[in-house]
């Protein structure tokens, strides 16, 4: 396991077990800003982290350097996969232009468009992976991610347009799936599932 690797995955499940002795139910679920982020959050990060499936699943453990395609807009993808006998690692650069992304959910529908760089980085576990449960972590990080676009929570819209810090943090282990990190300074988070 690389050092950005080891030390993203424990900084990760770190994050994870504050998350959890947090609880599920805190106050800040009735913060409309709070949820507005986690929601924003929830939209970024699986959009991210399905193109990083695509690259897992089209190429072997080496470097990597190819184009994907948003909605509309491009990803640019370079960087490193790696597998040793108990992981899957990766280390990855991506280069979102006008990269647009819509997801609509209960309560919450936003579209935004997305330009920067971010690093991509994390580690899941091979055996679990084998047979369904997935265990691992992943982290997101821009220093500078722009955001711009419109959401509507609880039917009161909004619009955005930030270029600011956007991390996300999602880990997965036997018992619980959650995600967690920070837009713009405002931190977001939730537990996604507690299993078992």
């Amino acid at each position: 396991m690389t050092r950005i690797a080891r030390s993203t995955r424990a900084f990760a499940w770190s994050l994870l077990l504050a998350v959890l002795l947090m609880g599920c139910d805190r106050p800040q679920v009735m913060n409309p800003q709070f949820m507005r982020d986690t929601y924003l959050a929830y939209s970024i990060g699986p959009t991210i982290l399905a193109a990083n499936d695509q690259v897992r699943d089209s190429y072997p453990p080496g470097d990597v350097d190819l184009d994907l395609e948003c909605e509309q807009g491009t990803i640019r993808i370079t960087g490193t996969l790696s597998e040793t006998d108990l992981e899957y690692e990766h280390e990855l650069e991506y280069d979102l232009s006008a990269c647009e992304i819509s997801q609509s959910f209960d309560s919450y529908s936003v579209t935004a468009t997305l330009s920067g760089k971010m690093t991509v980085t994390g580690s899941w576990d091979k055996f679990s992976n084998q047979n369904g449960d997935f265990e691992g972590s992943d982290q997101i990080l821009s220093d500078d991610l722009r955001m711009v676009g419109d959401q509507l929570y609880e039917g009161h819209p909004s619009s955005f347009d930030n270029e600011c810090l956007f991390e996300y943090i999602k880990v997965v282990n036997s018992t619980s799936e959650a995600f967690l990190g920070e837009i713009c300074g405002r931190p977001f988070s939730h537990s996604l599932s507690h299993k078992g």
